[in-house]
């Protein structure tokens, strides 16, 4: 599902996510640099936490629907054959017989991934027994499979037309109002199956991560907690209480959390990984071990699940940060094997390769990068880049301002265009870039200062430039090229005066 159509993301936001290359609630949940994402997509840091947070229960529920599926389908199986078998010694109608044969070979076809050849078996036996209300519920199971929630959630409401009581049919109607968003109608399915089936812990921490989605935080910790408390080996609570207080910026009790929830289920790949982006969260935030042990734990679900794309991309951006081009190099195409069409995996091996000194090499991923997804302001950035390095001012620039055309409000990429007309030899130009830049930033930006003090300097405004250079200088001390040019500037002035 688009990203525009969930928990109030707005179609404006969900452009520039997807100019960013995150198209789906999935990608959504797997990034792990919210901060680089913040920052290619100028979406606010608290939204994405926000949103990803809800987009990880979501996905949670999903994959607890699909663990209960196989469960549910054997259970079903046996009272049905049992039936059969009592319809047959009774002379019971063999419409009934048939109707269970189709049944069967419809979850044994679903048990095996081969959904359109099950829908049509359940579909056979409903034509023979219209009040099967468990073909109902397994045929809305398979819907789902398909993502086709609208026709799901129509059949398991046809089974509760026919048992109210159907507390599978409640619990998997509530699964499908989470995934559709809405969670009050959720919340009240999960309440009519705590009523008649209260020891179900799995309705419990359902009924949290709908309370959660909803925002109630005190009352989705109760029922995480009762989830738990029924069933004390239940790792899904635990990693949705990760996730509460991740986004709340508790990283250390979501931490513990996590650690509990891989205490009981260990070859969770994707409770490492979440594991994994807590720490390069804490990372972002200056912890020093931060990165390494998000590294190990990144590593730890690539061990569990090799071929998650997404893993190998959040690893390489990882070492990447740490130093490690040839790692993160490595990491990159590994991604781009098991997903060739990510665009912003082809635009990350760019820059890792430009900063490896092969700009042929980092060119030719912009430029697939591009080709995939015409409109990523990022990928256009990053070819400026590397044809600046190149010294190519005016490639550089057509790219930047490309870019620009698609992101206006990206304060790097004004700096970058700034520093490319200022080579260039346009310094009027390269002032208006520095001077976008600074409104843009925050006003201790000390980059965007040393680089607009440095244009003024060019066009010999010394009295602009040294006012400049002083900020930049005062905000980073240690700044020698700051510290030259302030020295070039106050030494202008004198000769001048």
């Amino acid at each position: 599902m688009r990203l525009s159509q969930e928990f109030g993301v707005s179609p404006e936001f969900a452009a520039q996510l997807e100019h960013a290359n995150v198209n789906s609630l999935q990608d959504l949940a797997d990034s792990g640099n919210l901060t680089d994402l913040s920052a290619r997509s100028q979406v606010p840091l608290q939204l994405l936490r926000h949103w990803q947070a809800q987009a990880r229960l979501k996905e949670a529920s999903a994959r607890l629907r699909r663990r209960l599926v196989a469960v549910l389908a054997l259970v079903t199986i046996i009272l049905l054959a049992a039936t059969a078998i009592w319809s047959y010694e009774n002379g019971i109608s063999p419409r009934l017989d048939k109707a269970v044969d189709y049944y069967n070979r419809a979850n044994a076809l679903r048990n095996i991934g081969n959904y359109d050849g099950a829908i049509v078996e359940y579909q056979r036996a409903l034509s023979l027994k219209t009040d099967y209300a468990y073909a109902h519920n397994n045929l809305g199971l398979t819907m789902g499979d398909k993502n086709d929630n609208i026709r799901a959630m129509a059949e398991y409401q046809g089974a509760l037309s026919l048992r109210p009581d159907y507390v599978d049919a409640l619990y998997n109607l509530g699964l499908a109002l989470i995934e559709k968003g809405d969670f009050n109608s959720a919340i009240v399915e999960y309440q009519r199956v705590l009523a008649l089936k209260p020891d179900y812990a799995e309705a419990h921490n359902n009924l949290g991560t709908a309370l959660l989605l909803k925002g109630d935080h005190e009352g989705a910790t109760i029922e995480f907690n009762k989830a738990l408390a029924l069933k004390p080996d239940f790792a899904d609570p635990h990693q949705n209480l990760g996730i509460d207080l991740q986004e709340r910026g508790e990283l250390d009790g979501a931490i513990i959390e996590f650690r509990k929830a891989l205490s009981i289920s260990p070859d969770d790949a994707m409770a490492h990984s979440n594991l994994g982006n807590i720490f390069q969260e804490k990372g972002d935030k200056g912890d020093t071990g931060g990165y390494d042990s998000a590294i190990v734990e990144y590593r730890k679900a690539l061990v569990l699940q090799p071929g998650y794309a997404m893993i190998h991309f959040n690893l390489g951006l990882l070492l990447d940060k740490k130093g490690d081009l040839d790692g993160a190099i490595a990491e990159y195409r590994r991604a781009l094997e098991l997903s060739p069409d990510c665009a912003e995996a082809h635009d990350s091996l760019a820059w890792s390769l430009d900063k490896k000194g092969d700009h042929e090499g980092a060119i030719t991923e912009c430029r697939k990068a591009l080709a995939l997804k015409p409109e990523y302001p990022n990928a256009h950035n990053n070819l400026g880049l590397v044809l600046f390095d190149m010294g190519d001012f005016n490639g550089a620039i057509a790219e930047y301002q490309m870019a620009l055309a698609l992101t206006p409000d990206n304060s790097v990429i004004h700096s970058n265009l700034g520093a490319a007309f200022e080579k260039n030899g346009n310094h009027a130009g390269a002032i208006a870039e520095d001077k976008k830049a600074l409104a843009l930033l925050k006003p201790d930006d000390s980059k965007a200062h040393g680089a607009l003090g440095l244009s003024l300097l060019q066009i010999g405004d010394y009295d602009g430039a040294i006012d400049q250079l002083q900020r930049a200088l005062a905000l980073q001390p240690n700044n020698s090229e700051v510290r030259r040019n302030l020295g070039v500037a106050l030494a202008k002035k004198g000769r001048n005066q």
